[in-house]
């Protein structure tokens, strides 16, 4: 029987990020991406007998500043255990998570749209292996570097309605673990993937639908394409009658689609029960705060830095706060003139055009330098067109060359003698007596040809504010 009702999406999402460690969660065996197959992977990795895991210091340090950032209630004591099952590549038979005691609860994320993301928990775990499929034509291949990876998994309640807002949640997040240097949120190496549970209820239902999972989305723009899709395939299901089926699915990017995988197990058949090898972990206040007051700022922090202590708009604090490094410069720059609007420009435009060249490189000019080329145009020693099209270009090939030092050598310092420019604008009026003529009779436009004459004598040392001033006058008061 066809249901009249209409549909409505509910996502929770679980988000899995990589620590930023040296180490295992639980073991000194290194992380790194590309290595050798199993050239990281030691005794307590492999499960050997009569091996006790250990917890990494930084891996709670990490998760802690996480939470603080997310607003999440940080747990006092923090216990570990067992999620029990059965894969090739989890060398002990069982994971090592918090399933009763998260180290994080609560909390929320705000996306840039304004939207509160409530979570329910962010958790410690550890990764499993990599089986390889095609390594070996007739056999599965185990790569067991990644296993006992220091994973958190941040996950939200089921309260997001939209694959935008959950694109958008991705977004917010894989900005902050990096801002807050706890994941490099690469998620083309699987660094950061998503997992998202996705039903399809009739709108004003208060339960909820059966839940599907779509598993390890390695990309933002795949976890919105899938969640779509999915709301499209459970709604024509529901609409015609059918039921869904709960389950795993896999997303398929070249089709657009998902495909099952499995079907879902029940919560109980992981079987959890505490981990008998972890002692129970106390988090005093005295840690708790430690972390906080040296937590490096997120995205948001540098945006009401940037509004509240330096003025602009918001528009530039969002551009200039996007990343780290764009942010940290414009600071630096400021420390070196009060011009921060006309900074905040440059960085925008000129500098970030720089950027986009090579986004891995540092900064190809020197804060400093680009201060005082900011200020010597304020100061009207310099013409913004030449700073722009001349001096910017030579300052970014060679970072150690002042601007003062290329506008000199360019000939290009801008004319501070107030009575020879108005001696130039004078001749140049006295060349063209029609035009001053037309210009008279309303032709306004043609100040413009005034003003290019003006540049052509100056060499384009004259600011154009104070010449236009001078140029009009002079010509109002022709006889």
């Amino acid at each position: 029987m066809k249901s009249s009702g209409e549909p409505e999406l509910v996502i929770g999402l679980e988000v899995h990020a990589q620590l930023l460690t040296n180490s295992k969660i639980f073991s000194s065996d290194g992380v790194s991406f590309g290595e050798a197959p199993n050239s990281h992977a030691g005794f307590i990795t492999l499960a050997h007998p009569g091996t006790l895991p250990k917890i990494n210091r930084k891996v709670v340090e990490l998760a802690v500043r996480m939470g603080l950032a997310c607003q999440c209630q940080i747990s006092p004591t923090v216990t570990f255990d067992r999620k029990n099952y059965s894969y090739p590549d989890l060398p002990k038979g069982y994971q090592i998570t918090q399933d009763k005691n998260p180290i994080c609860r609560g909390g929320f994320v705000k996306t840039e749209g304004g939207k509160k993301i409530l979570l329910n928990r962010i958790h410690l775990e550890e990764d499993a292996g990599k089986s390889v499929h095609d390594a070996d034509p007739l056999m599965t291949c185990l790569d067991f570097n990644r296993a006992g990876t220091p994973l958190i998994e941040i996950v939200t309640e089921p309260c997001i309605h939209s694959a935008e807002d959950a694109a958008g949640f991705m977004m917010e997040v894989r900005s902050m673990l990096k801002f807050l240097k706890v994941c490099d949120g690469n998620m083309e190496e699987g660094s950061l993937r998503a997992d998202a549970n996705v039903s399809v209820r009739f709108r004003g239902d208060a339960g909820l639908g059966k839940k599907v999972e779509i598993k390890n989305m390695n990309s933002i723009r795949n976890l919105k394409d899938a969640i779509d899709y999915e709301f499209k395939r459970q709604s024509e299901l529901l609409l015609n009658g059918g039921s869904i089926i709960s389950e795993t699915r896999l997303y398929n990017a070249e089709t657009g689609t998902t495909a099952p995988m499995r079907e879902k197990e029940v919560l109980n058949d992981y079987r959890y029960f505490p981990e008998p090898d972890l002692s129970v972990l106390v988090q005093d206040e005295a840690f708790i705060e430690h972390i906080r007051l040296n937590m490096p700022k997120t995205s948001a922090g540098y945006q009401e830095t940037l509004t509240g202590v330096y003025g602009l708009p918001e528009y530039d604090a969002r551009v200039l706060s996007a990343d780290e490094k764009t942010a940290r410069f414009f600071l630096s720059v400021c420390e070196l003139t009060n011009y921060y609007k006309q900074a905040s420009n440059w960085i925008m435009g000129s500098v970030r055009n720089l950027m986009n060249q090579n986004p891995e490189a540092e900064i190809p000019i020197h804060a400093g330098k680009l201060a005082e080329l900011i200020n010597l145009i304020q100061e009207g020693k310099l013409g913004h067109t030449n700073a722009v099209q001349k001096i910017f270009p030579l300052m970014a090939e060679n970072p150690d060359e002042g601007p003062a030092q290329i506008a000199a050598r360019l000939g290009l310092n801008q004319a501070a003698d107030e009575d020879e420019l108005r001696s130039i604008i004078k001749d140049v009026i006295r060349i063209y007596p029609l035009k001053v003529e037309e210009f008279k009779k309303g032709k306004r436009g043609i100040i413009a040809m005034f003003m290019g004459e003006v540049m052509k004598r100056t060499r384009g040392a004259a600011d154009p504010k104070r010449a236009n001033e001078i140029l009009s006058e002079e010509i109002n008061n022709c006889d």
